[in-house]
């Protein structure tokens, strides 16, 4: 199981432990903000690629 640590708190949670509301207290859940680029820059780049996709297709079907 994956553990985030927290300077803050100076624990370590996984988010379903008693550590969490110490977690929280401490503004430990502003840090996980990079959790959420691994998946929006993967999204990003797939829609980027189906509209390459599209305009390119669109472009050879006149």
């Amino acid at each position: 199981m994956t553990c985030y640590w927290c300077s803050n708190a100076s624990t370590c949670t996984n988010g379903l432990d008693t550590h969490i509301n110490h977690w929280l207290e401490s503004d430990c859940h502003t840090t996980k903000s990079s959790a959420y680029l691994y998946a929006l820059i993967p999204l990003v780049i797939c829609f980027l690629i189906v509209c390459v996709g599209f305009v390119i297709w669109f472009k050879l079907s006149k």
